[in-house]
C-alpha cells in the first residue's frame, strides 16, 4: 500500500464524515454545494442534520483540518478536483494519484520480457514475477501456449487472462492492475501475429461500443483460440475453425461466431488484421506491413502503443512517463464551454 501523505488522510476524512451526512438539497438552492451556514457549522466540528433546527445541529464530529473543512463544502470530492475554470479546486485526486505512483514498478513490468525480469537484479521484481506466474495453472486445454510459460505482460493487459486468485482487492496485485486499467487502451493501429491473437481472450478482440449484445462472463474469458485457428498456407493467416475442428466449448465458439457473421459482435482492427495475407496488406484505404512470422507470440505491439515506453537511439526500450504524464493521458480531455454571450444592449437588433 502506499502512503500518500495528508492528502490521503483529508480524504478519508471527508469520507467518513460525508456518510454521516445525508444527500439533502442546500437550502441556498445550488445543486453540489452546501450553503455558507451548513459548511461552517460542519467545520466548527459539528454534524449536519437537515431534520433539525439549525439551534440544535450542536452533535459533536471529529476536528477537520482546515482543507478539509474547504473540501466538505462540495458534496462530491469529483468537484473539488476540476479545473478551477469549471468551479472546482484543481486538486490531485487521490485515488488516480495513488495509480500514478505506482508507475515505479509498472513501467519495468511493462517494459520488460519476462525472461528479463527474473534474471533481474531487483529484489522485488522477479518475486513479483515469478509469484504472478506461479498462480496461473501449469497446462491449460483452452490456451495454444502453457499460461506459466507465456509473458507476464499478457495478464497486464488483458483483465480475463489474470489469475483468478489476484483480482480480489488485497491481493499484491491490486494496485498495479487497477494502475494498467485506468490507461486508455487504443490498438486500433496496432500489429500482431496470428499466435499472439490466439492467446487473447474474447472479451478483447472486439469492439464493445459496436456489439449488440454481451459475451458473458463464461463467453468472454475464452481465449480466441476455441473459435479460431491458423490456416496451413505460407503465411498462417487466421481463420474459423469448421465444425469438425472445434475442440473446447463448441456451442460457445459456434454461438459467437454466429453473432460474427451476423454482425451482432465485431473484431477489433488488431484482430481483423490477422486473417489478411501479406500479399494484400498494402491495399485499401488503411494499409499496413504485415508480420513476417506468425508463428511468433510476441505482445510488445501492445505495449508500445500504450505510449508508456519510448524507443532509446540503442534499440532498448526505456521509461518515457512520469506521475504527470500519467494523469493527463487517464484523466479525459475536457471539453471547453463556448464563451458567454455578449451583455444584452436593447439597441443592438438581431440581424
Amino acid at each position: 500500500m502506499v502512503h500518500l501523505g495528508w492528502w490521503f488522510t483529508i480524504y478519508q476524512s471527508i469520507h467518513c464524515t460525508t456518510e454521516c451526512i445525508p444527500r439533502a438539497t442546500p437550502r441556498n438552492g445550488a445543486s453540489g454545494l452546501l450553503d455558507s451556514q451548513t459548511s461552517r457549522s460542519i467545520c466548527a466540528g459539528q454534524v449536519y442534520r437537515p431534520e433539525l433546527p439549525y439551534s440544535q445541529q450542536t452533535v459533536a464530529c471529529s476536528s477537520l483540518s482546515a482543507g478539509a473543512c474547504i473540501l466538505l463544502q462540495f458534496s462530491h470530492l469529483h468537484t473539488a478536483c476540476l479545473p478551477r475554470s469549471q468551479g472546482g479546486l484543481g486538486l490531485i485526486h487521490p485515488q488516480l494519484q495513488q495509480c500514478a505512483l505506482q508507475l515505479r514498478w509498472l513501467l519495468p513490468l511493462l517494459c520488460q520480457s519476462t525472461a528479463l525480469l527474473l534474471s533481474s537484479p531487483s529484489i522485488v521484481l522477479p518475486r513479483l514475477v515469478g509469484f504472478l506466474l506461479s498462480q496461473h495453472p501449469s497446462s491449460s486445454l483452452l490456451y495454444r501456449s502453457p499460461p506459466q510459460q507465456l509473458d507476464h505482460r499478457f495478464s497486464l493487459l488483458f483483465p480475463c487472462r489474470r489469475p483468478s486468485s489476484l483480482r480480489h482487492t488485497e491481493s499484491s496485485w491490486s494496485l498495479l492492475f487497477k494502475a494498467i486499467d485506468r490507461l486508455p487502451k487504443d490498438f486500433s493501429s496496432t500489429v500482431v501475429s496470428a499466435s499472439t491473437c490466439l492467446e487473447i481472450p474474447l472479451a478483447s478482440v472486439i469492439l464493445p461500443s459496436s456489439s449488440s449484445v454481451e459475451l458473458g462472463r463464461s463467453l468472454a474469458q475464452l481465449p480466441s483460440a476455441v473459435a479460431y485457428i491458423m490456416g496451413s498456407d505460407r503465411d498462417s493467416c487466421l481463420r474459423p475453425r469448421r465444425s469438425a475442428e472445434f475442440s473446447c466449448h463448441p456451442n460457445l465458439a459456434k454461438k459467437f461466431l454466429k453473432w460474427i457473421k451476423r454482425d451482432d459482435v465485431q473484431l477489433s482492427p488488431f484482430f481483423v488484421r490477422a486473417f489478411i495475407h501479406s500479399s494484400f496488406s498494402s491495399f485499401g484505404h488503411f494499409p499496413f506491413l504485415q508480420v513476417e512470422d506468425h508463428t511468433v507470440v510476441d505482445i510488445t505491439p501492445f505495449v508500445e502503443s500504450l505510449s508508456i515506453c519510448s524507443s532509446s537511439g540503442s534499440g532498448q526500450r526505456r521509461p518515457a512517463s512520469s506521475t504527470k504524464a500519467y494523469r493527463k493521458l487517464c484523466c479525459p480531455q475536457a471539453v471547453t464551454k463556448p464563451p458567454l454571450p455578449i451583455p444584452y444592449n436593447p439597441d443592438i437588433q438581431a440581424a
